[in-house]
């Protein structure tokens, strides 16, 4: 039994050894978007760091104020009775306030300078990742079209060879739960605020919905995986796969050939998880699936 993700991710590799032009250009758009969502978490980072710079800088420059308008005071008093005191203890207590504040001032000082030059560091690598996110925001939407005029040439060249390819029917594939995802999964690694995006789809369905086949292929995985339950992986003409999880009642089998929108099982919980793939690069699949 394949008790772990890994063996679904062996599976799409062992399946599909021939790379092609459209993988090559959905590796390159994953790329990009890893590279901005990375960088927009690293914007995010650097504004909370400039955040607390400026609220320590504030706090600071209260302090010192403070401090010069007590100095002030004393100064005007020729430090009076503070120091013109009968008791040789109180004199020493006196003197150790003046040390203490002394040294807390410079060290005041000496936090006001680190905290105000890490400021001006921060604003600089600030408006350097802004400008670098641009880049790749704009580097994303020219991946993006050609990434969409590759696919629409694949596609009038398949239609002209009549070439089986699950892409010919991006747009037109059946939905393989009743109704319309209530979100899009994001993957967030290390539980990140920030992370890579995997585009799942998460179905709202009630115990014992009806999963179909969103294309006809081929099953070509059907097994138990730890966190995900019992689970099918459909292969698709064009190196495209669909992932099925939280099943049970499977009447599917390995190598078994499926028809779009045939019953493949029915879902074991009240949510249902679906994903399609090229090879091993999981897809938008709002994109494929008909509304």
């Amino acid at each position: 039994m394949l008790k772990n993700k890994k063996a679904v991710i062996f599976i799409f590799i062992a399946f599909s050894a021939n790379a092609n032009s459209l993988y090559e250009l959905e590796k390159n758009k994953l790329d990009i978007e890893n590279t901005k969502v990375q960088l927009a978490s690293e914007i995010f980072d650097t504004e909370k760091k400039i955040s607390i710079n400026q609220q320590a800088i504030t706090e600071k420059k209260m302090e010192l104020a403070q401090f010069f308008k007590t100095d002030r005071q004393l100064k005007s008093f020729e430090f009076g009775g503070l120091l013109a005191v009968q008791s040789r203890v109180q004199f020493e207590n006196n003197i150790k306030i003046f040390e203490k504040i002394k040294n807390k001032n410079i060290n005041s000082l000496r936090e006001l300078k680190y905290y105000s030059e890490d400021l001006m560091s921060q604003k600089k690598t600030f408006t350097e990742k802004q400008d670098l996110y641009q880049k790749t925001d704009a580097e994303l939407t020219a991946q993006i079209k050609k990434l969409a005029d590759a696919e629409k040439q694949a596609i009038e060249k398949m239609l002209l060879t009549n070439e089986n390819s699950l892409l010919v029917s991006k747009g037109h594939l059946a939905s393989p739960a009743e109704g319309l995802p209530v979100f899009l999964i994001e993957d967030n690694g290390a539980g990140q605020q920030f992370g890579s995006i995997t585009k799942g789809l998460t179905f709202k369905t009630k115990i014992g919905s009806n999963i179909r086949a969103v294309g006809r292929g081929k099953i070509i995985f059907r097994d138990h995986i730890k966190y995900w339950g019992e689970s099918i992986i459909i292969e698709h003409a064009g190196d495209y796969y669909s992932v099925y999880t939280n099943l049970k009642n499977c009447s599917a089998e390995i190598n078994q050939e499926i028809h779009q929108g045939e019953k493949i099982g029915e879902t074991a919980k009240d949510q249902f998880y679906f994903e399609l793939r090229n090879k091993n690069i999981a897809l938008n699949a709002m994109k494929w699936i008909r509304n």
